[in-house]
């Protein structure tokens, strides 16, 4: 199976971590669209484009938690300021290390917000992210 979400979003100031979880991000994105920033202000700045060309909205945005030249609530205030034309249908996908519980619980009631994923991204929660919040049976993939 391939192919599931056209594009991906990677924010997170380890360009490392963003080549690994790019190539483990591939078998879901069915145009290989992965998208690496490094930072909350190049994710918004890529977001605003989304005006002039619809067709870079992602489909999934993976927030590293740790956001480098802003923080989450600001990039948060910036996301939701986009409106909603933009932000519709855009799931968000928190990675931390560790994040306390109550900052956790504030963070997922922003709208987008889905889930957050404990690092590293390693390719079973990959699938299991997948599985849980765009309903893809992973036992049953054909490995195409």
């Amino acid at each position: 199976m391939k192919g599931i979400v056209n594009s991906v979003l990677l924010v997170n100031s380890d360009k490392s971590h963003n080549f690994l979880n790019q190539y483990r991000l591939l078998k879901y994105c069915a145009l290989g669209n992965i998208i690496k920033v490094s930072n909350g202000n190049e994710a918004i700045d890529y977001l605003t484009k989304i005006k002039k060309d619809p067709s870079l909205k992602p489909d999934l945005i993976i927030l590293n938690c740790d956001l480098a030249m802003m923080n989450k609530s600001e990039f948060f205030s910036h996301f939701s300021n986009l409106g909603p034309r933009i932000t519709r249908g855009i799931k968000i996908i928190i990675l931390h290390e560790t994040i306390p519980q109550e900052d956790l619980k504030n963070i997922c009631l922003h709208r987008n917000v889905v889930g957050a994923i404990k690092k590293p991204l390693s390719p079973s929660k990959i699938d299991e992210l997948f599985h849980k919040y765009f309903l893809i049976d992973i036992n049953n993939q054909d490995e195409s």
